[in-house]
């Protein structure tokens, strides 16, 4: 038992357990001395007690190696990673101090998780193939509660996914339906949101047979009249304020597919999607019941238009596409490579390739019609929030048209790259969800050479080409509004691109001026704008393979371009190099990561300037573990001994 100040000047020290300890004080390890994590190290079968209380943060140890049987009875606030190897009795306060903290569960049996305490987790990962059981105890989770092996058993124990910010939430990642068993004990996801605008809601619940009545404490409907605080339809004045959506029957428009909810039983779990409409403010959506972690194939059709409200419905961030298993990806031949979500703010719903957060609805559209598939293994452990040339990044054309009317906005976006067109591609181009509320919202949109309305649309990297834009105002919002053109210096570098009022005849040069205003007319044709997009030649980027080397380069090539110079400089406008084209194509090699700009003596079309070239190096890679040896072996099955 210690009661004060244990301390060393040297590594060469320690305190090796192979039986009990109990820490009776806050102040055993203390600089300027060794740190626990240098001379502190617990062996198999050993127990430490915490009986202390922590009065700063990182009071609590954190061994060389970790822990094997812990036990807390006081109040423990840790500021570091920590690993148990066998069981863990929580009858006190245990506290991660730090974001990204983990605490990791890495045993080679079967591990408990027991006491009545309350355990504050940032991130607990469980990697034992014999399994974690959460017995008892209450545990709230702020980040990630994740198994990278080994089954997660709660049996007793008290689980909250904690949320006290805008787009942060604790969640689960598993790589399979397999990896959480539910039992017994409360599981509890909550998602908090601050509206700064009345409007749509697009939530869902990711428990079990969750119904509007879990939420009636959250939120006041309106043509419900069971429940807490609930009005009938008539005593708000005809307004409906809960709608889910049958896809079949939008027909003639796409607003005759809202179903409004008269009953507290409406389903809101197994990816359905709903739409509330609720006050502006602060709101945390919590609902508690059995987990969801069932693979789900969920039935949308494609009678009418195509569009569906569905859902996230896992208490987990799904991802939308990393190329093999995500979301979309395990749909792709099913629905548009995109999601709309409602703004209250825009009064629009806007498109996004983003991953979706647990507690989220959104949109698809499909064209063909049959299972959303839906599966743990689109998890991923993170948080989510509630191009002509090859560029190092290939971040699209960001289009967003505002006004000094209202407040309300809408985007679209245009991308470029080699395998697309300016007609109507798969998967590459979405079309365009308008605003409930067109005779006040600006909807911006792109149109194709079939005609289609697109909110997002791809085109040829290597082509020139003529896009058609329109932008819808509101018959009771007319007056000035304005389009902004972002990320335009990333955008088809090496191009010309003039914006053309076709009212008006006005042309912007979009590489000196990004911002044009026009005065809404109803007299004006439409499609009212086009982009002339010119190419004079191709700027190829490779990236880096590596961190930190120089194995980058940057590519011009086209035709008519031998003997003249191109200069190539670094952001803080230092020339590179300067090199002289022999045949069609000039190349600078062996180049950093880094923002380059160039400057040429060809004499084309398009103006160098304001164009920016990147080129993007890997994460560095950093060895980063701890041994109580200086020398380990692993044998063929990368065991370690």
């Amino acid at each position: 038992t210690f009661n004060s100040k244990v301390f060393s000047s040297s590594y060469a020290s320690s305190i090796r357990n192979y039986g009990t300890l109990t820490f009776n004080s806050n102040d055993i390890f203390r600089p300027p001395y060794q740190g626990s994590q240098n001379v502190f190290l617990n062996y198999s079968g050993s127990t430490v007690n915490y009986d202390a209380n922590s009065i700063s943060a990182g009071d609590f140890p954190i061994p060389k190696n970790g822990y094997y049987n812990l036990n807390i009875s006081g109040n423990a606030d840790c500021n570091g990673d920590l690993t148990i190897y066998e069981n863990w009795t929580n009858n006190g306060i245990f506290t991660s101090s730090i974001t990204g903290n983990t605490v990791t569960f890495n045993g080679s049996s079967a591990q408990n998780f027991s006491g009545s305490g309350t355990s504050n987790f940032k991130n607990m990962n469980l990697n034992n193939t014999n399994g974690l059981n959460l017995n008892a105890g209450n545990i709230n989770i702020d980040e990630i509660l994740s198994s990278t092996s080994g089954t997660i058993t709660q049996n007793g124990a008290n689980l909250n996914l904690t949320s006290l910010s805008d787009n942060n939430a604790g969640a689960v990642k598993i790589n399979s339906s397999l990896d959480y068993s539910y039992s017994s004990g409360n599981f509890t996801a909550n998602r908090f949101y601050n509206g700064t605008s009345d409007g749509w809601r697009m939530v869902a619940a990711p428990i079990k047979n969750a119904t509007l009545a879990d939420w009636d404490d959250e939120f006041i409907y309106c043509g419900i009249t069971a429940g807490i605080g609930n009005f009938s339809a008539a005593s708000c004045g005809g307004f409906n304020s809960v709608y889910v959506y049958n896809e079949s029957a939008a027909n003639p428009t796409v607003d005759d597919g809202l179903i409004a909810i008269s009953s507290l039983s409406q389903n809101v779990s197994n990816a359905t999607g709903t739409l509330i409409y609720t006050s502006s403010g602060a709101t945390t959506v919590s609902v508690t019941g059995s987990p969801e972690f069932t693979n789900i194939a969920k039935p949308i059709t494609s009678i009418n238009d195509g569009w569906n409200l569905v859902a996230n419905p896992y208490p987990s961030t799904l991802d939308w596409t990393n190329g093999s298993t995500g979301f979309y990806d395990d749909n792709s031949t099913l629905i548009d490579n995109s999601r709309w979500v409602y703004s209250a703010d825009a009064a629009n719903y806007l498109s996004s390739t983003n991953d979706i957060p647990h507690s989220q609805g959104f949109w698809v559209k499909t064209s063909s019609g049959g299972n959303l598939n839906y599966s743990v293994s689109q998890t991923i452990a993170s948080q989510a929030d509630f191009t002509k040339s090859v560029n190092g990044i290939n971040h699209p054309l960001k289009l967003k048209v505002i006004s000094d009317t209202n407040s309300y906005y809408d985007f679209a976006y245009i991308l470029a790259s080699s395998d697309c067109s300016n007609d109507y591609d798969q998967g590459k181009d979405i079309f365009k969800f308008f605003s409930p509320y067109p005779d006040y919202v600006p909807n911006i949109y792109l149109l194709d050479n079939q005609g289609n309305q697109l909110d997002r649309t791809c085109i040829n990297n290597n082509q020139s080409e003529n896009l058609q834009l329109q932008v819808n105002v509101g018959k009771f919002a007319p007056g000035n509004y304005t389009i902004q053109f972002e990320d335009l210096n990333q955008f088809m570098i090496g191009s010309c691109l003039q914006f053309e009022d076709l009212h008006n005849g006005v042309l912007t040069d979009l590489r000196q001026d990004s911002n044009y205003t026009f005065l809404s007319d109803t007299n004006a044709p439409n499609p009212r704008f086009l982009l002339h997009i010119s190419v004079d030649y191709d700027i190829l980027v490779t990236n880096s393979t590596c961190y930190d080397d120089s194995s980058a380069s940057i590519t011009f090539k086209g035709s008519n371009l031998n003997g003249n110079y191109f200069n190539l400089y670094d952001i803080y406008g230092n020339m590179i190099d300067s090199l002289q084209v022999t045949s069609d194509s000039v190349v600078f090699s062996y180049l950093s990561s880094g923002v380059y700009n160039y400057q040429t003596s060809h004499s084309g079309s398009c103006n160098p300037q304001n164009q920016d070239i990147y080129v993007l190096q890997p994460e560095e890679v950093i060895a980063n573990f701890t041994t109580i040896s200086d020398t380990f072996f692993l044998d063929t099955n990368s065991n370690r001994s």
